[in-house]
């Protein structure tokens, strides 16, 4: 049930719809409870903050105690969900994923395999998109280079692997090249790298500066 603690005045006569749309500024004394005793719907979006979305209002969607999928968010009748499995941790019995970057200030744990983004097989010269990971080469119809993205704070720590699948990187004519962007630079310099070796891969890390390190 859905009902507010502190004031009765909007009661029947405005209806529900009129007791959601005073909770906030307007009346910031009140709160909106859901008792969880029996299901409960909101036909609508809920949004917290201001009605422009342009003030910082401090706004917070506050979960029960609970470690469990019942004190958490359900999403599609309980298929997925989101929710507090421990003290300072979040957790999900589905998939996640993360459509743009994810960044991790501390140490990161998987208990499971890590999936890394295996690209395409390129055979021509290709420039590194910003979703590459792992770029397998293919080089036995000659010569491929591979330009990395221009290095930006933002990409600090990124990986990108580049691997000679084709088995040709030895012979002449059918390197594999590996250049930096613009005035970017490998290894401190600004020069390219060579993968001359048939089957060899160099992994790139951005050192969100002024370039590309190779590990």
């Amino acid at each position: 049930m859905l009902y507010d603690v502190s004031s009765t005045s909007f009661g029947t006569a405005y209806g529900l719809r009129s007791l959601l749309n005073a909770i906030g500024s307007s009346y910031p004394r009140w709160n909106l409870y859901v008792d969880g005793t029996a299901p409960n719907y909101l036909a609508g979006g809920l949004s917290l903050g201001d009605s422009t979305y342009t003030t910082a209002v401090a706004a917070k969607l506050t979960f029960a105690t609970a470690t469990n999928a019942a004190g958490g968010i359900n999403f599609g009748g309980g298929l997925s969900n989101l929710y507090r499995s421990a003290a300072d941790t979040l957790k999900t019995d589905g998939n996640f994923i993360v459509g743009g970057s994810m960044t991790f200030s501390g140490g990161t744990s998987f208990g499971g395999a890590l999936n890394l983004n295996y690209g395409t097989v390129q055979t021509t010269n290709y420039a590194v998109a910003a979703s590459d990971c792992v770029i397998p080469v293919n080089s036995s119809a000659g010569a491929v280079t591979i330009t990395l993205t221009a290095v930006t704070a933002a990409q600090k720590g990124r990986l990108v692997i580049v691997k000679d699948v084709g088995g040709s990187a030895s012979m002449s004519g059918k390197n594999i090249v590996v250049s930096p962007n613009g005035s970017n630079k490998i290894d401190g310099v600004n020069a390219s790298v060579a993968i001359d070796g048939d089957r060899y891969s160099f992994m790139f890390v951005c050192n969100g500066v002024d370039g590309w390190d190779i590990i």
